[in-house]
């Protein structure tokens, strides 16, 4: 999902796929916000290397304005990683769909690269939780 800001675009990381996945998710991370915020910075670093190939680049602006936030806590549910594009005109660039670029540089360079990663990170964060979860039953069983 893509939130246009007058600042530029902001990429931010939403798992959205599926009730049971969100239900698990959910009752992991009360337990495992950090391992949770682990994987989410790694993804927003890993959606920023895809998006800097796809980013048109004509002076360079665009692609030096892009940078990772880490990964926050949002209330006690949620916790938000993005990605975002600082220069004036990054939201037209993006949203622009009708201006052929070079590839593999494009519009929606963003999204694109948000949506490469969608099935990786729900794995990655699924088995990270999996693994705190065996880790710490583990050490409470050898107690």
């Amino acid at each position: 999902m893509i939130r246009r800001s007058k600042t530029g675009s902001r990429g931010y990381i939403e798992l959205t796929n599926g009730d049971e996945f969100k239900r698990t998710l959910k009752k992991l991370l009360r337990k495992n916000r950090k391992a949770v915020a682990r994987v989410m910075n790694e993804e927003a670093h890993a959606i920023w290397e895809r998006s800097q190939i796809l980013v048109p680049v004509r002076t360079g602006r665009l692609k030096g304005s892009g940078r990772v936030e880490k990964a926050t806590s949002v209330g006690k549910k949620y916790i938000s990683a993005g990605v975002v594009y600082t220069a004036p005109y990054a939201t037209y660039v993006h949203e622009s769909t009708e201006i052929l670029h070079t590839p593999p540089t494009r519009s929606k360079y963003l999204e694109a690269a948000m949506k490469d990663s969608e099935t990786t990170m729900q794995t990655r964060l699924l088995q990270e939780l999996r693994d705190t979860k065996h880790t710490t039953w583990r050490n409470k069983k050898l107690i």
